[in-house]
């Protein structure tokens, strides 16, 4: 059980990581087309 939740923790943790990553990049990609 214990394995299960910190696997679970593990994939919620790298799913969080890669939405903020594409967010970020997305919000600078708009302020870069913004600028010109």
């Amino acid at each position: 059980m214990i394995l299960i939740t910190l696997s679970w923790q593990v994939i919620l943790a790298i799913l969080i990581m890669c939405y903020l990553i594409w967010f970020i990049g997305k919000q600078i990609t708009i302020m870069a087309k913004r600028k010109k």
